[in-house]
């Protein structure tokens, strides 16, 4: 379990949490909590998931939290070529429909979109998954990235707004026992409260495993698991 205070300061905040199992072929797992701002505030958040996976499929969540009257958009999502093969975008938030995704060079991937039937809003919840099939081992980084469609959101009247952007990843591992944690992130209102994340094993043999704030510390708190 997970408490945390209300946010007064007016901005999104992100925190993370580490949970490490010694002898675990998929620790550290790091989990994020992102708390909206006073009055649940109005930077919108975009969010790749951290999850873990040992072969074949594995999805990477993006969630998105604070849009309002998103009109367009445009970006470029990073992932390690080495590790990750790239299947397919699927399970679009139902208000965002006929994305054009590119594949310019290996390990980058292109977005744009535009809506042809007004804003749409995503208060908070899924934005697509992304599909990719594990041909590495190790940490696979999923990132926010310019290169080569640069980053931009407008809202339906044409003007710019600026998301706070989080980046994920993928850790990939074979030996057992293997540490899982989920959800790999929490959106938070900005009232004081808790929220909890699932911390299982699921390879083989037993695991133990500790928990620490690394950020967001001032904020929240571990208060059992």
């Amino acid at each position: 379990n997970v408490s945390y205070q209300t946010n007064s300061t007016g901005l999104v905040r992100v925190g993370t949490i580490m949970i490490v199992a010694n002898g675990s072929c998929t620790s550290p797992q790091y989990v994020t909590v992102t708390q909206s701002a006073v009055g649940c505030g109005t930077q919108a958040v975009l969010t790749i998931g951290t999850v873990s996976g040992t072969s074949g499929n594995v999805v990477v969540p993006v969630t998105a939290m604070n849009i309002a009257n998103m009109g367009a958009f445009q970006f470029t999502i990073e992932y390690d070529i080495t590790k990750l093969t790239y299947v397919s975008c699927t399970d679009w938030n139902v208000q965002v429909t006929g994305v054009t995704i590119g594949q310019p060079s290996p390990g980058h991937l292109t977005f744009v979109w535009a809506s042809g039937s007004g804003g749409v809003n995503i208060a908070s919840g899924i934005f697509f998954n992304i599909n990719f099939t594990i041909v590495g081992s190790g940490v696979a980084n999923v990132t926010w990235s310019d290169n080569p469609t640069p980053r931009e959101f407008t809202d339906w009247n044409g003007i710019l707004f600026f998301p706070s952007y989080v980046n994920g990843s993928v850790t990939i591992g074979t030996t057992p026992p293997c540490l899982s944690v989920t959800p790999s992130s929490q959106d938070v209102g900005c009232q004081g409260g808790t929220t909890t994340f699932t911390v299982s094993n699921t390879g083989g043999g037993s695991m133990t495993y500790t928990a620490t704030v690394t950020a967001g510390s001032s904020w929240m708190s571990i208060t059992s698991g």
